[in-house]
């Protein structure tokens, strides 16, 4: 499951409405490397295989391969610094970064 807190939702929403309606949220594994996993947030149309979930007013895709390492992370957004979106989580290999 997929965790976002609702200021992260409501700047995902708050992006999405420059938007075409058949653009949803990725999120993805971007890559693995010493013991860490560096995960992807982006917006792109629906692939076939992707696993879609629902939240108000968006949608999010996950290739079915990264499901495993993205199960049980939180996406978050702090507007701290330059501001941005970051993921924890409870899988042992998890990166901050995105």
């Amino acid at each position: 499951m997929i965790v976002i807190s609702s200021i992260a939702q409501d700047k995902i929403r708050e992006m999405k409405e420059e938007m075409d309606k058949d653009i949803i949220l990725k999120y993805g594994v971007k890559s693995a490397c010493c013991n860490e996993l560096n995960y992807s947030l982006s917006f792109s149309r629906i692939n076939e295989n992707d696993r879609i979930f629902e939240f108000p007013g968006f949608k999010v895709a996950v290739h079915p391969a990264d499901i495993r390492y993205i199960a049980e992370t939180k996406i978050e957004y702090s507007e701290e610094g330059e501001g941005g979106f970051y993921i924890s989580g409870c899988h042992p290999l998890v990166s901050q970064l995105i």
